[in-house]
């Protein structure tokens, strides 16, 4: 938060509303677009934590198999 604004009367009401805004967003389950960011790097990222993740996996199912 800020305080730019000299009167706590201002400083409250901001605060008032961005706390409505965020309980309103809260009960509606509000989830943001992806930014250009964010798409971008699960785009990079994605086969290096599949990759990461493949190891541990395939030996979970040679271990069931063998059983």
């Amino acid at each position: 938060m800020t305080d730019e604004y000299d009167l706590a009367p201002e400083i409250e009401e901001k605060l008032k509303s961005f706390a409505q805004s965020s309980l309103l967003l809260a009960e509606k389950a509000y989830m943001p677009p992806m930014s250009f960011l964010g798409v971008g790097g699960h785009k990079i990222f994605r086969p290096m934590i599949r990759q990461g993740m493949a190891a541990p996996y395939q030996k979970l199912v040679q271990k069931t198999k063998s059983v």
